[in-house]
């Protein structure tokens, strides 16, 4: 395994500052439980994308079960699902793997089958998002945009097959996710800006210093 450089020292130390904080804030309730979305939905990408795919997505694995530890919850099924949707978005946010484009498809297929599913086809629809955006994962926006539906796609999935909620109530929350997952991604693309900036930043100074003290030796 590769030896961490200096930038990605100072990104673990800052996403771990702050990484328990977010988990704690709530922005939406998931219908259906009991639980909610954190500003968590805004970071849980980045580690891929400074540490490497898989090395992130371990470190946002760890995460998620660190904070169930810390949090006192039961490890109900809702609790063990929502374990996975952050780990394939970190995967899809930092990779060209053709994983990528195979999850989504699994999930409608499966959403599809599903009776209840069925009859809320264009839920599913959704799930077309991260495969149309894949070409263009250059584009940070649209990679953000591809990632956070990919978490609503393995998420959402596993959610039909655990909980028993009406098609009515699948149907009427269409809106509400186009809304809710523009958050999400704006969150990532602002989340993943900022911390470049602050990294570039902190190792120009830290370079700054190396060469002064350099020159007065």
């Amino acid at each position: 395994m590769k030896k961490l450089n200096l930038k990605q020292i100072l990104f673990l130390i800052i996403f771990f500052a702050i990484i328990f904080i977010a988990s704690r804030i709530p922005l939406f309730k998931i219908v259906g439980s009991n639980q909610t979305f954190t500003l968590f939905e805004f970071l849980y990408p980045l580690p891929s994308a400074f540490l490497g795919t898989f090395l992130g997505a371990g470190i946002v694995l760890l995460v998620k079960i660190l904070n169930w530890l810390f949090s006192g919850q039961s490890l109900d099924l809702i609790t063990f699902i929502r374990f996975f949707p952050a780990v394939f978005a970190a995967i899809y946010f930092a990779s060209k793997l053709k994983l990528n484009l195979i999850i989504p498809i699994i999930c409608m297929i499966l959403f599809w089958i599903h009776p209840v599913g069925r009859a809320s086809f264009p839920y599913g629809v959704f799930w077309l998002i991260p495969i149309l955006v894949f070409p263009f994962k250059k584009n940070l926006a649209l990679n953000a945009l591809g990632t956070t539906f990919i978490a609503h796609a393995i998420g959402s999935t596993a959610f039909l097959y655990s909980v028993e909620m009406p098609a009515e109530v699948w149907r009427s929350l269409i809106p509400i996710v186009f809304l809710e997952r523009f958050i999400f991604a704006t969150g990532i693309f602002i989340s993943y800006l900022v911390f470049s900036v602050c990294l570039n930043y902190i190792l120009k100074k830290l370079s700054k210093k190396e060469m002064v003290l350099e020159i007065n030796r």
